[in-house]
């Protein structure tokens, strides 16, 4: 019977490595779009208790940035 370690090749640990990257790489981009999202929801608090000439425009600013984010998402999803 073969010791365990010996079974194991460069290239396992290589795949191994690459799918653990990938992996980090995604909750990466879900957390960066969880910050996006309460920014989003920080755009909407401050518009209702500051009122501004930029509101409307942060507020565009912010929507595109969290949709931006899933498109990331989706992307990596594909890619990765």
């Amino acid at each position: 019977m073969q010791p365990f370690l010996s079974t194991i090749t460069s290239e396992d640990i290589t795949t191994s490595a690459a799918i653990a990257v990938k992996i980090l790489f995604l909750i990466g981009f879900v957390v960066y779009a969880v910050f996006a999202f309460i920014l989003l929801r920080q755009s909407k608090i401050m518009r209702s208790t500051v009122e501004t000439p930029l509101g409307s425009k942060l507020r565009i600013i912010a929507i595109l940035h969290f949709l931006l984010s899933l498109v990331l998402i989706v992307v990596s999803l594909v890619i990765l």
